[in-house]
């Protein structure tokens, strides 16, 4: 090394080379010194002796640790880790040397590493991608000066970069012409059940992008720089993020690497990562930056909390759901089906619209209330269908309600004019130019080029106000999936004779001939599909239908269906035989799921009340329509029942535990 008081030596397991070499080749491409040599297996007595010297004097020893270090106890690279140990015993305490990394899911606490390395910083680079931050931090150790800024007339040269495929990218679409920042690489997704391959689960982890609005009237070249969030994985079943104001803060919720769950905000010009709470879901930021607010679903509550951490403060009684803070301090969220409005300070919500069941509305969403605080953006939802929602935008002053945009979700004003929104099966976001006075549509939307992944009908992603668009990826296939069987541990054996498209449920008949299939597309609805021949049948026609649950016998499906605004359960013979039967009439402000059929014909089901809010599980009579109620619990949200075979125990999930509850269960 020509300077071996800068220099940087990696250490690494032969599987890992890969990764390593792409560490080393970020290192050095901004001037940092890396001994990296590929010929490292070459082994005698010299190369023992070099590297020896070089670990006696490098400035940062970087151990790379993986699932080939761990599973390997012999190596060479542990001869190193040793040397590096022993060397940083005579180090004076305080003074970086050791920089382990990983660079897949291995925990930092069960690294098979010397003790001196668990008392340092970790980093996680997935597969071995460095983003800046890492880079200006090795340097910062090193105590190395920061390469010259560029001149100005190189500045001005639009930059030759590469796209998802790796061609030179330019979205000439987009009249915003946005610049793209990559962030978060999240942990890999967990697999559907059901038989269902999802081809997003396909992938290994998930990264989210930050777009930023450009100076208007100036040419902005597309960008793409990668900043990942690690050690922290963005929550698989909770998915949801939020930008600050600013565009300087990250909030999100996931888990660290001791799989510590809660709510994150990261500073998106450091690596500071502060946890806020310990539980909660859908995270937003006060106009200030100062606060965040959540739902704490244990408590059924909005609360607040400081950006920094702290005590969490009571807003109201409300269960998860969207949010956003107006510069008046008031704080508008969705609670259930409509959205409503509180103070800062808390206090009792008030609404703020109400369900035109004339229209067939059954859930106003996703509200965002723009900068001046005059208009409120939500998406209004007749059935769950890609053709069943639009962008509606409501005037605080009068109440008065217009169309922005159909067919999307999840609408964000961005400066100077533009409404962004999630729409359809590919998972898409769109922009439509608005007038900012009044958010009607000038022209026509446009793809903005990238897929954003949801999770739970949640499309994740947000837009500051300083016009910072932070997503998590998604496939450019979107909700599109195949139907595969699988085995017990997990391995695939063929695929089902019926086409792509996006499934999202699957019930096997009890006699396992027939396959029951909720395919969200321009509606929702429900197809059967036998096993013994290709192809799908439609089994309802006409409104959403959801949720469906297989009778004893397989004659029947019960389900829940979506009409006119109103969720009620019906029940269908298999065989074509009869039109749907109406089982428990749709009431405003509730919600009803089938859960399973008993022996004798009657139905566990789940109802939420809007008022509360709570969910209770009942035993419903076909016949009479009576409803009994099951599970004396103390608890007010009970949900996903499922009945033994033999009619003897139900189990179900409720607020009490995280784990199912087993009850058992008498005719």
């Amino acid at each position: 090394m020509s300077e071996s008081g800068k220099a940087v030596f990696l250490s690494y397991a032969s599987q890992d080379a890969d990764a390593a070499r792409r560490i080393a080749q970020a290192l050095r491409a901004e001037g940092i010194e890396v001994w990296f040599d590929e010929s490292a297996l070459a082994g005698g007595e010299a190369w023992d002796a070099s590297i020896r010297r070089q670990i006696r004097d490098c400035a940062l020893f970087v151990a790379i640790v993986s699932a080939h270090t761990q599973a390997r106890k012999e190596g060479y690279f542990r001869l190193e880790w040793k040397l590096a140990d022993e060397r940083s015993q005579l180090i004076a305490e305080g003074t970086p040397f050791v920089l382990p990394v990983i660079i897949d899911g291995t925990k930092e606490r069960d690294a098979l590493v010397p003790k001196s390395f668990l008392g340092v910083q970790w980093t996680w680079l997935p597969h071995g991608e460095v983003p800046p931050g890492f880079v200006a931090r090795v340097r910062k150790l090193l105590g190395a000066p920061a390469p010259p800024a560029p001149r100005p007339d190189a500045m001005a040269q639009p930059p030759q970069v590469s796209g998802p495929a790796g061609a030179p990218f330019r979205d000439t679409r987009s009249p915003l012409r946005p610049s793209w920042l990559r962030l978060l690489p999240s942990g890999p997704t967990l697999a559907r059940g059901m038989a269902i391959a999802s081809a997003a689960s396909l992938l290994t982890a998930a990264a989210a992008w930050l777009w930023f609005r450009p100076v208007p009237g100036t040419e902005q070249p597309v960008t793409r720089l990668t900043a990942p969030i690690a050690p922290f994985h963005i929550d698989d079943i909770m998915s949801d993020l939020a930008l600050s104001a600013d565009g300087k803060l990250l909030a999100f919720v996931g888990t660290d690497v001791e799989s510590a769950r809660g709510i994150y905000v990261r500073r998106l010009d450091s690596y500071e990562v502060v946890r806020v709470t310990e539980t909660g879901t859908g995270p937003f930021f006060s106009p200030d930056n100062k606060w965040v607010a959540f739902w704490d679903n244990d408590q059924k509550k909005l609360k607040k909390v400081g950006a920094t951490g702290g005590p969490a403060i009571d807003l109201c009684t409300s269960k998860d759901g969207h949010g956003t803070w107006a510069p008046d301090g008031l704080i508008y969220f969705e609670n259930f089906t409509t959205i409503q409005k509180v103070s800062e300070t808390g206090g009792n919500p008030e609404p703020v619209t109400r369900l035109d069941l004339s229209r067939k509305e059954f859930r106003h969403g996703f509200p965002d209330v723009t900068p001046d605080g005059k208009w409120l953006l939500l998406t209004v939802y007749t059935g769950w269908g890609w053709d069943e929602m639009q962008i509606e935008a409501l005037s605080l002053a009068t109440g008065a309600r217009h169309v922005v945009a159909r067919g999307g979700e999840k609408a964000r004003f961005v400066a100077p004019g533009y409404v962004v929104y999630h729409r359809g099966a590919k998972d898409e976001l769109f922009a439509i130019p608005v007038d900012h006075r009044s958010l009607r549509p000038t022209g026509a939307a446009v793809p903005l080029g990238e897929h954003v992944r949801a999770q739970n009908f949640t499309p994740i992603y947000d837009v500051s106000a300083s016009g910072t668009l932070a997503y998590v990826a998604g496939d450019p296939r979107g909700a599109e999936r195949r139907l595969v069987w699988k085995d017990r541990t997990g391995q695939q054996r063929e695929e089902l004779a019926v086409p792509p498209r996006p499934y999202m449920d699957a019930r096997l008949s009890p006699d396992g001939r027939t396959a029951v299939l909720q395919i969200r597309e321009s509606n929702t609805e429900l197809w059967l599909h036998s096993l013994s021949r290709p192809g799908l049948v439609p089994f309802t026609r006409g409104g959403t239908s959801i949720f469906p649950v297989w009778s004893h016998d397989g004659r029947r499906i019960a389900f829940t269906g979506i009409r006119n605004g109103l969720w009620g359960i019906y029940a269908k013979s298999v065989d074509g035989t009869d039109q749907e039967t109406e089982l428990l009439a749709g009431s405003e402000g509730r919600r009803v799921l089938p859960g399973a059929w008993t022996s004798d014909g009657r139905l566990v089901i789940q109802i939420m009340e809007a008022q509360g809010p709570t969910s209770d599980l009942w035993l419903l009579d076909p016949g009479s329509g009576k409803l009994v109620t099951l599970a004396d619990l103390p608890s007010s949200w009970e949900f996903g029942p499922s009945l033994s075979p033999n009619n003897q125990w139900l189990a179900f999930g409720s607020d009490l535990s995280r784990i199912h509850a087993v009850e058992s269960f008498h005719d």
